[in-house]
């Protein structure tokens, strides 16, 4: 793949990242929610905080990951958007 390995998805997380630091003092919300579409991208997400949340591996049902606000905040101020 072409964008492999260029930590596009790096940044795009972290931009993600100030985005819901952003609305989450407007809005009020707890965390954010991912799905992970393979193994790789659990630990990716894994590697940037996120918690597995799914109780239970049922087949066909997605994967859930979830990081609270308070922690993306706090992975925000040790490592700021560059």
């Amino acid at each position: 793949m072409e964008f492999q390995g260029r930590r596009l998805g790096r940044y795009l997380l972290s931009h993600s990242f100030v985005q819901c630091a952003a609305a989450a003092r407007i809005v009020g919300c707890r965390g954010l929610l991912v799905h992970p579409l393979d193994n790789h991208l659990g630990k990716f997400y894994a590697k940037a905080g996120f918690q597995e949340i799914s109780s239970q591996k049922v087949p066909g049902t997605p994967r859930a990951m979830f990081i609270a606000i308070e922690t993306l905040q706090d992975a925000l101020a040790a490592r700021p958007l560059a």
